[in-house]
This record gives C-alpha cells, sequence and structure tokens, in this order.
C-alpha cells in the first residue's frame, strides 16, 4: 500500500469502507482464482499481488483523491468491462459473487460525489480508480456540494 497518511475526503467511513472491502475483495479473487504464468519462462506462476496507490490529482479544475487498486490477475473480460457496474453482471469465477457488489460500489461513490473507473492494464492485470472529491476542496464542506464534473 503506497497511500499517503495526510490525502484525505469528505466520506462516510462505513460506505467507503465497503468499497474498499468489494474492490479489495475482487482483486483477491482474481489473483488466486487464475494466476498468470511468470514471464521467466519456469513454467511457475506469478505471486498474487494486490496493491493500494493513493494520490492528489488535479483534474477537470478540480482536486482529487485518488485510490487505484491494481491485482496482478488474469484482468476484466473485454465483454464485461461496459456492463461491469450494472447490477448483476459478474465476472466471478466461483458461484459466491452475487453481481451486486460493484453496482453498490460505483453507487457509493457517486453519493460521495466522486467515480470509479475499471480498466485493464496491459500484461498486468486491473485497475480501479476511486476518484472523491478532496476534503478541501468541498464546497460547504460535504460531499453532497461536490459532483463529478467531466
Amino acid at each position: 500500500s503506497d497511500v499517503s497518511s495526510d490525502l484525505t475526503a469528505w466520506v462516510d467511513p462505513d460506505r467507503i469502507l465497503q468499497v474498499l472491502v468489494n474492490l479489495l475483495r475482487n482483486a483477491v479473487d482474481a489473483t488466486t482464482h487464475a494466476r498468470p504464468a511468470s514471464s521467466a519462462g519456469t513454467g511457475q506462476t506469478a505471486a498474487p499481488v494486490v496493491r493500494i496507490h493513493g494520490e492528489r490529482i488535479v483534474r477537470d479544475g478540480r482536486r482529487w483523491a485518488r485510490l487505484r487498486i491494481t491485482d496482478n490477475g488474469p484482468g476484466i473480460p473485454p465483454e464485461m468491462l461496459g456492463r461491469l457496474f450494472q447490477p448483476f453482471a459478474s465476472t466471478r469465477l466461483d458461484a459466491n459473487g452475487t453481481g451486486l457488489g460493484l453496482a453498490v460500489t460505483e453507487g457509493i461513490g457517486r453519493e460521495h460525489g466522486g467515480l470509479i473507473v475499471a480498466r485493464n492494464i496491459a500484461g498486468e492485470g486491473a485497475e480501479f480508480e476511486v476518484l472523491l472529491p478532496e476534503a478541501d476542496a468541498v464546497v460547504g464542506g460535504t460531499p453532497e456540494a461536490a459532483a463529478w464534473v467531466g
């Protein structure tokens, strides 16, 4: 994990914890159910890796707290990318997924004036980017005062 302790956003801690748990659980599932082959050519599989990186960014003239959760799993099937945040869409390799986790996660991000984006990183796995208005950038000091511009 590479997140500065002074990176802040106005959030409901319980709801954002739900976002992080959902995204981290998906990343762990992706890396433990289907690990990519090692590029070393040894025939061994790569060890599962999930990373969290947090930073401040400026986008469309606004300050954001950005969290990126990446994994070295097989990536998101291309046919799923366009509907990943829709209810009952699931890429789980087991029968335990309800298909609601990412829909709920994306809704929580929007409730906080933010955005959640999923993408594949060629040859490296998947990345989920969570953008939340930075705490001191929110007008009026509440997440309801922020909205995604873009």
